[in-house]
């Protein structure tokens, strides 16, 4: 859809990397407060005998903290790439509002002209599962950004110029 992020952050690796000793969950969510930390951003994946010892009980109605709504959450973002995919590939609509390279366009009133919107590889390349993933093994590697002239700014420069070329109006994303 329009102006995808170019990643997917799941939820336990993100809280791992973003809140690693776990200082955030326990001021915040008392009731895991005593979990050890290889369980305090997945209480459900602690062992019966833990959540006991740290008197947790999981479950909406009984419980001190909610069972997990989305059990399995590759499958549920494959299933998403999917849903998005077959919309872009069988609707009408779905085709007027594609670049050739992939990247949505948006109409912009009154002038006729296309806005380019920023769209995740997943739906450019129409993939049947999910291509852009978090791993609990990635991590920030410097090594990964542009910087020669072929990436960066350059790149976004250079893509400017060839979508002006085509009537394409370059979007910015704002956050």
């Amino acid at each position: 859809g329009v102006d995808q992020w170019n990643f997917v952050m799941h939820p336990v690796y993100a809280a791992k990397a973003c809140d690693p000793e776990g200082t955030y969950v326990r001021k915040w969510i008392p009731s895991l407060a005593r979990l050890p930390l290889e369980f305090i951003h997945a209480p459900w994946e602690a062992p019966h005998h833990i959540r006991a010892k740290c008197r947790l009980r999981l479950g909406q109605r009984t419980g001190d903290y909610p069972e997990r709504i989305v059990t399995d959450l590759d499958a549920r973002l494959d299933h998403s790439v999917r849903k998005v995919v077959e919309l872009r590939s069988k609707s009408n609509l779905g085709s007027l509002f594609m670049l050739p390279d992939g990247n949505d366009a948006l109409p912009l009133p009154e002038t006729g002209k296309l806005a380019r919107a920023i769209t995740r590889v997943d739906y450019k390349v129409m993939s049947n599962v999910a291509i852009t993933k978090q791993t609990p093994a990635m991590a920030w590697d410097a090594r990964r950004r542009h910087t020669n002239d072929e990436g960066g700014f350059a790149a976004v420069m250079n893509d400017v110029a060839r979508t002006r070329t085509a009537g394409i109006v370059p979007t910015m994303r704002v956050a």
